[in-house]
C-alpha cells in the first residue's frame, strides 16, 4: 500500500463528467419493462414497514430497492426522469468509490484515475444505470466498496475508533446484500481485503463475523423467497458455471456488437465452445501471471470479478449483472497500469485515451439506443394489471424446483 494516498480535487470533476455525461440521454426515457409496476407498488406501500419483510417481486428479497422506490416515488411520483437522474448520481458515487479503492490499494497517480474512468465509461454498465428497476446493482456496488474501505480504515485507525469502523463496515455489507443477491460475496471479499491490504491484521472475531453474517443472511433470504435462489445458481455442472462466468466476463469487455457476439457465444455450436475455451485460457493466463508476480491487487481484482458473477452464473446474459464484477476488473486494470507507471510512454497514454474514447462513444450510443427503444420494452397499461397480479406477494413461500432468479426479469 502506498504512503501518499491524497486525491486531487479535480479528479472528482473529471470522474463526474465521465460517469454522468454519456448517460444523460437516458434521462428523457420513460419507464421500461417492470419499472411501472415497481413505481405502482411503491406508491401503494409508502410509509409501510412491510417493505423490509416482504418479497417483492416474488422470489426476490431486496428491501433496499423497495425503500429506494418509495423514496423516489415520494419525491418524483411517476416522473421517470427523476428516477434516471438518481441512478446516474449513484453511478457517479460508485465511480468515485472505485477510484478511492484503487488509490487505497495501489497508487495515487494516473493508474487509479484511469481505472476510475474506465469504470465510469464502460458501455456494459448502461443497462444497470438506465433501467430504474436495476438500481439494486448500483446500491450493492456502492455499499460493498464502502464496506471494504471502512474495513481497511479500521485496520489503520486508533483503538477508540476501530470497533466503530468495523461495525460500520459490517452494516454496509449487510445493506449491500439487501440490495442485490450477488453482494453476498462480500462475506469473503471484505475480510480478505483487510487481511491482504490492511496495516494491521484484523482480529479473528471480526474476520469470522463477515462470512458468518453472510451465511445467516442467506438463510434468512431463503425464508423470504421461493427457495435458495443464490445457492441454486451454483448447483449442477461446475463446468457450466465456469464457462458461463467466462462468457459473461467476455461480454462485459465488448464495447460494440454485444448482441451478435452473444448469439455466437450461446449458440451451442463449435465456434461457441472455441470462444469459451479461448476466453477461459486467456483469463487463466492473466490470473496465473498475477499470481507469479505476487500482484495482490490484481489477484484480488480477478477474485472479485469471478466471485461476483458466480451467484448469477446460470442466468441469461444481462448487462446489469456486470456492474458489481466490473469493480474487480477496475482493480485489475489499476494494478496492470501501476506496474508500468515508471515506464509510461506517449504510446501507452495514447492507447489509454483511445480506449476511453471508444468506451465513451459506445456508452453514448447505448444510452441513446435505450431511450429510442424503451417504448418497446414497457409493459402496456392494459397488461399491467395481469402482470401485477402475477407479481402479487404471496403470504407463504411457494416451493419450486427451479431457481426463482431464472424466471424473474430483474
Amino acid at each position: 500500500m502506498v504512503k501518499n494516498r491524497s486525491v486531487p480535487g479535480w479528479w472528482f470533476a473529471v470522474l463526474l463528467a465521465a460517469a454522468a455525461l454519456p448517460r444523460l440521454p437516458v434521462v428523457p426515457a420513460g419507464f421500461a419493462i417492470d419499472d411501472p409496476l415497481m413505481v405502482e407498488h411503491a406508491e401503494a406501500s409508502v410509509g409501510s414497514a412491510g417493505v423490509l419483510l416482504e418479497s417483492w417481486p416474488p422470489g426476490l428479497y431486496r428491501p433496499l430497492v423497495g425503500l429506494h422506490f418509495e423514496a423516489c416515488e415520494s419525491l418524483f411520483g411517476s416522473w421517470a426522469p427523476g428516477y434516471h437522474l438518481v441512478s446516474i448520481a449513484l453511478h457517479v458515487v460508485v465511480t468515485w468509490l472505485v477510484c478511492l479503492l484503487c488509490v487505497r490499494l495501489l497508487a495515487t497517480g494516473w493508474p487509479a484515475l484511469c481505472a476510475g474512468l474506465g469504470f465510469a465509461l464502460l458501455p456494459s454498465l448502461n443497462e444497470a444505470i438506465a433501467w430504474a428497476a436495476s438500481v439494486g446493482d448500483l446500491w450493492a456496488a456502492a455499499l460493498l466498496v464502502a464496506s471494504v474501505l471502512l474495513a481497511m480504515s479500521a485496520t489503520e485507525s486508533r483503538p477508540q475508533l476501530e470497533g466503530w469502523l468495523w461495525a460500520a463496515s459490517l452494516a454496509a455489507m449487510i445493506t449491500s446484500m439487501m440490495a442485490k443477491e450477488p453482494a453476498i460475496v462480500a462475506g469473503v471479499l471484505v475480510p480478505l481485503a483487510a487481511w491482504l491490504f490492511g496495516r494491521r491484521r484484523p482480529t479473528w472475531g471480526w474476520t469470522v463475523a463477515y462470512p458468518a453474517v453472510a451465511i445467516a443472511y442467506a438463510s434468512w433470504y431463503a425464508t423470504r423467497v421461493a427457495g435458495p435462489a443464490v445457492s441454486a445458481q451454483l448447483a449442477g455442472n461446475p463446468w457450466l458455471c465456469l464457462s458461463s462466468t467466462v462468457q459473461k466476463l467476455m461480454m462485459t469487455l465488448i464495447p460494440f456488437g454485444q448482441n451478435a457476439v452473444g448469439d455466437l457465444l450461446w449458440s451451442g455450436q463449435g465456434m461457441s465452445r472455441v470462444l469459451t475455451v479461448a476466453g477461459l485460457v486467456g483469463f487463466g493466463v492473466l490470473v496465473v501471471l498475477a499470481l507469479r508476480r505476487r500482484d495482490r491487487v490484481a489477484v484480488f481484482g480477478w477474485l472479485w470479478a469471478f466471485a461476483a458473477f458466480l451467484p448469477v452464473c446460470r442466468m441469461p446474459w444481462g448487462q446489469r449483472y456486470a456492474y458489481l464484477p466490473v469493480v474487480g476488473l477496475a482493480l485489475v486494470a489499476a494494478a496492470f497500469l501501476g506496474r508500468r507507471q515508471s515506464r509510461r510512454s506517449p504510446a501507452v497514454t495514447t492507447a489509454i485515451a483511445l480506449i476511453l474514447a471508444v468506451f465513451a462513444l459506445a456508452s453514448l450510443q447505448a444510452a441513446v439506443s435505450w431511450t429510442v427503444g424503451v417504448g418497446r420494452f414497457t409493459a402496456p397499461a392494459q397488461n399491467r394489471s395481469s402482470i401485477a397480479a402475477q407479481w402479487k406477494p404471496a403470504p407463504k413461500a411457494v416451493s419450486s424446483t427451479r431457481s426463482p432468479l431464472v424466471t424473474r426479469p430483474c
